[in-house]
């Protein structure tokens, strides 16, 4: 396994400088499904210097619940084992790297469908600045903070696979 801990992942969600909070927020909303895990997915979050990175396929003990998932953001930055890995440097990227930022979704006019069944990073910031040192292939779109951003892209990727309009009209 590679340091960033996201090999054979297809989406890898990155969010840098956050509080335990949203960083709790960011790794439900990347990683949990209404039915379980995203075994195909990883979600890296910057907490300080370090980062706490977790892969779908790995992780243990993640629940919806904000008091458990904030625990185990700190059980992870405690070294338990909860299928996190901490490291100091950011993940690598996988796949074409996009960024997310706060606005109207815009993610039926980006061409991703082209990039479906590839890796793909997303990385999520309210500057626009992305903590990888990697080009950047595109900038999508997506209402609410990035805790939230990531589920709606999870969902709007989840539906352009399935062959449906990504961001359907309210």
């Amino acid at each position: 396994m590679t340091p960033a801990g996201s090999a054979g992942a297809a989406r890898l969600h990155i969010l840098g400088d956050a509080t335990p909070t949203e960083a709790a927020l960011f790794l439900v909303s990347s990683l949990l499904v209404s039915h379980g895990i995203r075994g195909n997915t990883a979600a890296a979050v910057r907490l300080g210097k370090r980062w706490v990175i977790a892969r779908g396929d790995r992780i243990r003990h993640l629940r919806p619940d904000l008091d458990t998932a904030e625990g185990w953001v700190r059980a992870a930055l405690r070294g338990r084992s909860v299928g996190a890995i901490l490291s100091e440097e950011p993940p690598s990227p996988i796949g074409d790297v996009y960024v997310v930022t706060e606005g109207p979704c815009n993610i039926h006019s980006q061409s991703l469908e082209i990039l479906l069944g590839f890796p793909l990073t997303l990385c999520y910031t309210r500057t626009g600045d992305c903590p990888l040192d990697a080009p950047i292939a595109g900038i999508i779109q997506a209402p609410g903070p990035p805790w939230l951003a990531a589920a709606i892209v999870n969902v709007a990727l989840d539906r352009l696979e399935a062959s449906l309009d990504p961001c359907p009209a309210p």
